[in-house]
């Protein structure tokens, strides 16, 4: 039996949909005063993809 999946790692899932592109989905579960996302959620989603520098382009995500 495996345990549910965290909101958070199921809010910053993102898909590879072709060759260096990706796909990932917004929600309004993270939004602070404004109705704006939060900024460690918009981080969450894109700094796990963002390629290092000792790395070539690959698609599998960086482990933070």
């Amino acid at each position: 039996m495996s345990a549910a999946p965290y909101a958070f790692d199921v809010d910053t899932a993102v898909e590879a949909v072709a060759d260096h592109r990706f796909a990932a989905a917004i929600t309004d579960r993270w939004n602070v005063l404004g109705g704006r996302p939060n900024g460690g959620y918009v981080v969450g989603i894109c700094l796990p993809w963002w390629p290092s520098p000792a790395s070539s382009r690959s698609a599998a995500p960086a482990v933070l």
